[in-house]
């Protein structure tokens, strides 16, 4: 974190993470498998930074215990509905992250309807805290897709922190587990 905002040229951006990081406890001890992540972003105007809180157990069961979404669009007209609007992008975030993948067997796809189709379910839900930083001098912008884009990396550095799997494809973990030892070393 402390490389990226010596780099970073945007304070927009670099307060984003800075609100994150705090939120999320960048920087205290953890219990062991369990480790804090963090990526950041900007899109359509917008800059969002996400920290992420991940445990990944001894035979490698992956759960995400809590997400901090700190988001500058700009000015905030309506800080309720963007606060929803942030959640739900987080939530969407979550399921491509973990387990959304379509499934294809000879030409055909598998889970093709709601009932085959994995997407976040409740329990599944991390503990999820959105940030809003008002800029009442800018426009207003990039509130409802720039959310998402932080959501996976930081789930997949917190994972790296945890275990020290690094996992570069998504969904990151969709049978639940991170491929831990030989099993990592085979799938990437």
């Amino acid at each position: 974190m402390e490389l990226r905002l010596r780099n970073l040229d945007d304070d927009r951006l670099a307060a984003v993470l800075r609100a994150a990081a705090a939120e999320i406890g960048w920087g205290e001890p953890t219990e062991t498998g369990t480790a804090h992540g963090i990526a950041l972003g900007r899109e359509k105007g917008g800059r969002v930074a996400t920290a992420a809180t991940v445990h990944v157990a001894e035979d490698g069961t992956l759960r995400v215990l809590r997400l901090v979404t700190a988001v500058d669009c700009g000015a905030v007209v309506h800080p309720e509905g963007l606060a929803n609007q942030v959640e739900g992008a987080v939530m969407m975030g979550l399921g491509g992250a973990l387990f959304e993948a379509i499934d294809f067997a000879g030409g055909r796809i598998l889970n093709a309807g709601l009932s085959t189709y994995r997407v976040p379910r409740l329990a599944d839900l991390p503990d999820v805290r959105v940030l809003l930083l008002d800029q009442p001098d800018q426009p207003s912008a990039g509130g409802g897709e720039t959310p998402i884009v932080a959501v996976a990396p930081a789930i997949g550095n917190a994972i790296f922190r945890a275990c020290g799997v690094r996992l570069r494809s998504m969904p990151l973990a969709p049978s639940g587990k991170v491929p831990l030892g030989q099993e990592a070393i085979r799938r990437y």
